[in-house]
């Protein structure tokens, strides 16, 4: 929420509900961890940005994460240039693995989060997202 608060900049890249068309029912979240190109990423990938989703369990595994995937990946390129996306995922969630490497993103390391424990990195360059 300080974010938001001390960066109003950072309003368009933060948290969006993920809905159903049709009833407008909320089924989980997407967005950003930053605006572009943090400090943060620039060892492992320059010019980059991360996000992150949750899906609520009962709307799991019906398509609604890479849909909101694809959606974001795709308003971040219009808006900014970017050279890469980078999605930080547990080890123990074997279906959000999939997605990333369904959707064409690489391993490129580990990382220890300190709320999560050990995530893998992945990284999928803009020229990809382009044709997803």
């Amino acid at each position: 929420m300080d974010d938001y608060r001390n960066d109003d900049k950072y309003i368009s890249w933060g948290l969006h509900a993920v809905g159903l068309r049709a009833s407008l029912e909320m089924v989980g979240f997407i967005g950003f961890h930053t605006r572009p190109n943090p400090e943060y990423l620039n060892s492992i990938a320059p010019n980059a940005i991360e996000f992150g989703y949750t899906i609520f369990l009962p709307h799991r595994r019906q398509g609604f994460a890479e849909e909101a995937i694809r959606g974001l990946l795709k308003w971040a390129v219009k808006r900014h240039p970017l050279d890469n996306f980078i999605a930080s995922v547990s080890p123990t969630n074997p279906a959000s693995t999939a997605l990333v490497k369904k959707l064409g993103f690489e391993k490129i390391g580990e990382q220890i989060d300190e709320t999560d424990g050990l995530e893998f990195v992945y990284q999928l360059s803009v020229e990809k997202a382009k044709s997803l």
